[in-house]
């Protein structure tokens, strides 16, 4: 039997609290489980804090989760165990874990509790670029654990099924009327002449970096030291290493201030090169490439995700970056 899906549901997790209580190691090791959800959760597992009693008596409050995906069990437990000397892992550590809970194959995670809460939209600058240098480290790490074989492919988007649906939704005209809609369908006609070329360029991508595949304020906290740590490693892929700073970047379209004028792109570069990552292709054009075919599939994903504002910026996203990935 495989893991049992986190869709399962947070209800179930709770039902079963008990066997998950009786697998970590009972009401002597665990105490005080209260489930929660957070702001950013999407998923359908539950998450809870509770108190952990180690091996030698002492308590440590700790963080449950469960179930988690297998991606995600295995980068956590990896990375924990690869950063055991550090002072500062850049992802949590890890308490207990396991793959069972009762007679379901129910992976669960105990990791340790960060104070606080996670950056969340009031970032600073150097929130920002924390979260950069925490994505190069976790990038650094993951090559250590599992190197990218030469043959490793990197993950793929059916960018051209959602573009075709981003066309459907603004011919409707039920999010955008009057002059934008007309721009947008003058863009998105301009990207269908181009999208063979554009998505050859961006699906022949170098696969050269484990990406986190998730980078955002909600999963990024805060030691007491001040260090920063990344969370939720559900979405860990292979593909190449701007992914994770677009990613980020996206976050603030339609909120001009919203990365504090940090250019992800040019700071996780930066970083990479530090801890001696350095690439030698064009990563500005490709950058530019996965903007325009990331903003061209807004209109499609409004129902899901993003605003009027967003929206709008998308469209300038693609207006400032299509000449350059064309080229």
């Amino acid at each position: 039997m495989g893991f049992f899906a986190p869709e399962a549901g947070a209800s179930l997790v709770q039902a079963l609290a008990p066997s998950l209580i009786a697998e970590i190691g009972g009401p002597a090791r665990v105490q005080g489980l209260t489930w929660f959800r957070s702001t950013y959760q999407r998923g359908g597992g539950a998450t809870g804090y509770a108190t952990y009693i180690d091996d030698h008596g002492q308590p440590h409050p700790v963080v449950i989760k469960a179930p988690v995906n297998s991606v995600e069990y295995r980068w956590t437990v990896r990375s924990a165990e690869a950063q055991v000397a550090d002072p500062s892992p850049v992802t949590p550590r890890v308490l207990a874990h396991g793959t069972s809970m009762g007679d379901y194959d129910f992976a669960w995670l105990v990791l340790e509790r960060l104070p606080g809460a996670p950056v969340g939209a009031a970032m600073t600058a150097q929130d920002v670029r924390d979260m950069l240098t925490a994505a190069a480290r976790f990038e650094r790490l993951a090559r250590d654990i599992e190197p990218i074989r030469p043959d490793t492919e990197a993950k793929q988007i059916d960018f051209a099924s959602i573009i075709a649906k981003s066309r459907e939704v603004v011919k409707r005209r039920t999010i955008v009327d009057g002059p934008e809609a007309q721009h947008w369908n003058n863009e998105l006609k301009a990207i269908m002449h181009r999208l063979d070329f554009l998505l050859a360029r961006w699906t022949n991508r170098p696969c050269n970096a484990w990406c986190h595949g998730d980078l955002h304020p909600g999963n990024a906290m805060r030691r007491a030291d001040g260090t920063l740590v990344l969370i939720d490693l559900a979405l860990v892929h292979t593909g190449h290493w701007v992914e994770d700073a677009l990613y980020l970047e996206r976050t603030s379209w339609g909120r001009p201030d919203g990365l504090c004028h940090v250019n992800p792109v040019k700071e996780l570069a930066l970083h990479r090169r530090e801890l001696g990552m350095a690439d030698t292709e064009d990563y500005g054009m490709l950058a530019c490439v996965r903007r325009v075919l990331t903003a061209a599939c807004a209109p499609a994903l409004m129902e899901r995700e993003g605003s009027k504002p967003y929206l709008h910026a998308a469209l300038e996203i693609i207006r400032r970056n299509l000449p350059m990935a064309s080229h």
